[in-house]
């Protein structure tokens, strides 16, 4: 076989290294800085990814707090149903003393006590004397409980009556609860 060989010019040798150096210069003028603006795009989207990323989980916790904020609007509402204003006592009061005669207690006495002040309520405790029999001071008690509005009974002093011993002397102190809107300290129960 015959070999080919071709001399090699000055020509061709300058085109050689033109070609070359072509090659060389785009990699650094051309290839070099797009590559470049490239990876700087990738890191601005990640970025923006990872910023997109936590905006959907704060949205979230948004969106849960809002469910959150209704659910306690929902329970204050419950509550403050529940809560009389304070023109509303007297007749809780009046309530109360009906339900001691009904189950066979006399009302020897009430005291009105000083309110207390809650964040958003009134307490008025009142100090009750009552004499009766121990089975209607318990049915007295459950009758109570099942009033539709926020009491307590903060302390209960039971004694045996000397004179007769089936029946108990009652002191008491029941707290009704209400909202301080047109609050005037203590209710007037006369």
């Amino acid at each position: 076989m015959p070999q080919l060989s071709m001399p090699l010019g000055i020509k061709e040798t300058a085109a050689f290294f033109v070609v070359l150096g072509m090659m060389a210069s785009s990699y650094f003028v051309g290839f070099k800085p797009m590559q470049e603006q490239r990876q700087a795009l990738i890191t601005d989207m990640e970025q923006k990814k990872v910023a997109l990323e936590n905006l959907r989980a704060s949205l979230l916790v948004v969106a849960n707090m809002q469910k959150k904020l209704d659910d306690l609007s929902k329970s204050i509402q419950f509550f403050d149903a529940r809560l009389p204003r304070d023109k509303d006592i007297k007749p809780i009061i009046e309530s109360i003393w009906k339900i001691a005669e009904k189950h066979g207690l006399s009302a020897d006495r009430m005291k009105t006590l000083r309110v207390d002040q809650g964040p958003n309520y009134l307490e008025q405790p009142i100090e009750l004397e009552l004499t009766g029999d121990f089975k209607g001071f318990y049915q007295f008690l459950l009758d109570i409980e099942r009033i539709s509005r926020i009491t307590r009974v903060g302390k209960i002093d039971l004694k045996q009556n000397e004179k007769d011993p089936t029946r108990v002397q009652i002191k008491l102190t029941l707290s009704i609860y209400y909202t301080m809107a047109h609050s005037s300290g203590v209710a007037d129960v006369r």
